[in-house]
């Protein structure tokens, strides 16, 4: 992989780990302990992380294709502004979302949810792109290795910032793992 792009595609997946770590492994708890829902109301407002997801893997595609007809060096430049603008919704969250106020925060989590996945099908187009026919299966098979590796080390991470802070600032500390990414 001598491909300057293939190697900034899987740094700029890499930092993700952190957030999508407290996400997926800490996010229900963190609402429950320590925003006052219950179970079903934290797992709602999870749920709607995804259904954000689901609606910005879509969105990737068209945002992505149109700004590739535009100018080539377009699709990372949304990658990295989605990334980064993903962070404020989840900061907030995290930070002044109360337990009585589910709507809010599941509003807060789909706006979040489609912002930082835009850059995960672009990814994955950039490395079509970029790489000649026969290393493009070895480009997208270390990306998804970095992904597990990322969905393992992510949590750990995360658990070891709460060891060493509260639980509220470590989830802030793992969003600038968006904004490094971004």
């Amino acid at each position: 992989m001598k491909i300057p792009t293939v190697i900034l595609t899987i740094l700029q997946a890499a930092p993700g780990a952190l957030p999508f770590g407290f996400v997926s492994t800490f996010l229900n708890d963190f609402l429950q302990e320590q925003r006052g829902m219950t179970k079903q109301e934290a797992t709602g407002v999870l749920l709607t992380f995804g259904v954000g997801n689901a609606v910005g893997v879509i969105l990737s595609g068209f945002l992505g294709h149109f700004a590739y007809k535009k100018d080539i060096r377009a699709p990372p430049l949304i990658m990295g502004t989605s990334l980064i603008l993903g962070c404020i919704p989840f900061y907030f969250l995290v930070n002044n979302v109360q337990g009585n106020n589910v709507g809010l925060a599941s509003a807060v989590t789909v706006l979040s949810g489609i912002l930082v996945v835009i850059p995960v099908p672009l990814e994955r187009s950039i490395l079509t792109n970029v790489c000649l026919p026969r290393l493009r299966g070895r480009s997208n098979a270390i990306v998804c290795i970095a992904d597990d590796l990322g969905k393992g080390l992510g949590p750990a991470l995360v658990s070891l910032l709460i060891t060493s802070f509260d639980r509220q600032t470590a989830f802030n500390i793992s969003l600038i793992g968006w904004i490094v990414g971004g």
